[in-house]
């Protein structure tokens, strides 16, 4: 059995490329208690146990030496079901050959190129102010793929210590945490209002960053992120925060949009942050940050929304129309709906899945609605 050991970790970069020799991406770290994060473990050994493994590993040998590299993901993983009846490619998570030809295979060959992996943190707290530090791939950028819990407690003025809620990531550091207001005697008071927040890191290029704030004299106007790009920049929401009242309505909004013609409220063409949050009565003001970026040749992306009836809750995967398995990475571009409540179910929340070429998960609940854009 040694020498079949040791043909295991040529068999695995053939058939899942993701994989490096011992099973894990190398795009996803491991847990704490502060933070979810994503592993994958797969487990060869016991599919070489098998009586045929001597003749799996001829037919494995023959075409490695006889076939293009780019055909043999998908004759290898026929051959090995005809031999296993199955297991080992279910064990590997290997795409079934394409009956019809390769067309499916070079698809996922480009999108293997264009997103290689991806990462994926939550982090929930009522008072932890400094925030949780994540560590995405240098290549990676994050943004928010879940908001959920009560924004609707906080407050910020100018000198104090006080704190607004906030559900948002700025590099390496995932911040999810109530308000606070200052005291007499300049002390720090929390509200303890609990906020979860959620992010996916993706490998893009950084092109911009803009931040919308609230204003006391009706709503602000949007506010342009960067120009249009090519087909290959997508914009996401980075962070909200809130303050007392100001995530209090079904009808609160925060999101960002791509605008191709002008406009009263939009001048001109590009990206923008548009929102309708309202001030306290002390004039503290609610933000909503996003980012944009540009993505490697060969992304593809898709979106959508996902919408919640009272009391209700929505589960669906998203970024099917992509393809599977492919490996695919997505984010919240929108958020829509009372925040108002201490409760880490209530939100909007996308699920990074549990394999890197799964389908990714959005969930929300009673009366709000999640828009969302994945990559591949």
């Amino acid at each position: 059995m040694g020498s079949l050991r040791g043909a295991i970790p040529a068999l695995d970069a053939l058939f899942c490329p993701q994989q490096d020799i011992d099973g894990h991406d190398a795009r996803v770290r491991g847990s704490t208690s502060n933070v979810t994060r994503r592993a994958w473990r797969m487990t060869l050994d016991s599919a070489f146990e098998a009586p045929t493994a001597m003749a799996t590993r001829w037919v494995a040998e023959r075409m490695i030496e006889t076939m293009p590299r780019k055909h043999l993901s998908s004759l290898i993983s026929a051959s090995i079901v005809a031999v296993f009846g199955g297991g080992l490619c279910m064990t590997l998570g290997c795409a079934a050959a394409d009956p019809d030809g390769l067309n499916a295979e070079e698809i996922v060959d480009e999108a293997e190129e264009a997103l290689t992996g991806f990462s994926a943190f939550t982090a929930q707290s009522t008072t932890n102010f400094t925030g949780t530090t994540i560590s995405p791939d240098p290549s990676e950028r994050c943004f928010l793929s879940g908001v959920a819990g009560n924004l609707n407690q906080g407050l910020w003025v100018g000198g104090s210590i006080s704190m607004k809620a906030a559900a948002r990531v700025s590099g390496s550091t995932l911040f999810a945490h109530g308000g606070a207001f200052t005291d007499q005697h300049n002390a720090r008071v929390p509200y303890n209002n609990l906020v979860k927040a959620s992010t996916a890191c993706l490998p893009s290029s950084y092109v911009a960053s803009a931040m919308w704030s609230s204003n006391s004299g009706g709503t602000s106007p949007p506010v342009w992120i960067a120009a249009l790009g090519t087909s290959l920049r997508q914009c996401f929401l980075t962070g909200v925060t809130g303050v007392d009242g100001s995530w209090n309505s079904s009808t609160r909004f925060a999101r960002v949009v791509k605008i191709t013609t002008t406009d009263a409220t939009h001048s001109s063409t590009g990206w923008y942050i548009e929102g309708n949050l309202i001030d306290d009565v002390s004039g503290s003001h609610a933000t909503i940050s996003a980012d944009c970026a540009d993505f490697p040749t060969g992304t593809e992306f898709a979106s959508g929304m996902a919408y919640a009836t009272e009391d209700g809750t929505t589960s669906v995967p998203i970024g099917g129309s992509l393809g599977s398995p492919v490996v695919k990475g997505c984010a919240l571009t929108e958020i829509n709906g009372a925040f108002n409540l201490n409760n880490a179910s209530e939100g909007i929340v996308i699920t990074a899945p549990s394999v890197n070429t799964g389908l990714w998960t959005i969930t929300v609940t009673n009366s709000r609605l999640g828009r969302w854009a994945c990559a591949k």
